[in-house]
C-alpha cells in the first residue's frame, strides 16, 4: 500500500520535511519512490506538485493524517481534517478505583492519625504524675503484704 507522507530533513532544531510517496511498511528515513513536495513548519511554507499528487492518488496512494491536514489547510483537498488516533496506555485496576487513596496520601493519613492518637492519649503533666504514682504505690503495697505473712509466721 502506498502512502504519501512526510520525511524529515534539515538541521538539528530546524526541521523541514519532504512530501514523499513510499510503501507504508518502510521506515520514514528509508528510500522513497518519488519526492512530490516540501513543508517547512517554521516558516509555514508548503509546496506540492498537484499533478504528481493526483497521479499517485489515482494509483491508490493514501495521504498520512498530517499530509491530509496540510492538503485541507491549503485547500487542495475538499475533505475534512483528520484527527490523529494515538494509543492511550491502559490504566491499572488500582488507578481506576477512586476510593483508594494514593500511596503518599496513605502515609500522610497515618502520620496524622498517629499524631492525633498521641495527643489524645497523653494526659496533662499533672495527671501523668498522679497516675505514675498510683501503680507504684499499689506494687509496693502488694510486695509489703506478701512479705508480712512470711514475717508473722515466724
Amino acid at each position: 500500500m502506498l502512502k504519501i507522507r512526510l520525511s524529515r530533513t534539515g538541521k538539528k532544531n530546524s526541521p523541514s520535511f519532504r512530501i514523499v510517496v513510499t510503501e507504508h511498511y518502510k521506515p520514514v528515513k528509508a528510500g522513497f519512490i518519488e519526492h512530490i513536495g516540501f513543508y517547512n513548519p517554521r516558516s509555514k511554507q508548503f509546496q506540492i506538485d498537484k499533478e504528481k499528487l493526483e497521479v499517485w492518488m489515482k494509483k491508490g496512494a493514501t495521504p498520512s493524517t498530517t499530509v491530509n491536514n496540510l492538503l485541507v489547510r491549503e485547500k487542495i483537498f475538499a475533505k475534512d481534517k483528520v484527527v490523529k488516533i494515538t494509543r492511550v496506555p491502559k490504566k491499572k485496576e488500582e488507578d481506576k478505583k477512586e476510593d483508594k487513596p494514593k500511596a503518599t496520601d496513605k502515609k500522610e493519613e497515618t502520620k496524622a492519625e498517629i499524631k492525633e492518637e498521641s495527643v489524645s492519649a497523653k494526659p496533662s503533666p499533672d495527671k501523668e504524675k498522679a497516675e505514675d504514682k498510683k501503680p507504684k504505690e499499689k506494687e509496693v503495697k502488694e510486695k509489703i503484704e506478701e512479705k508480712k505473712p512470711e514475717v508473722d509466721k515466724k
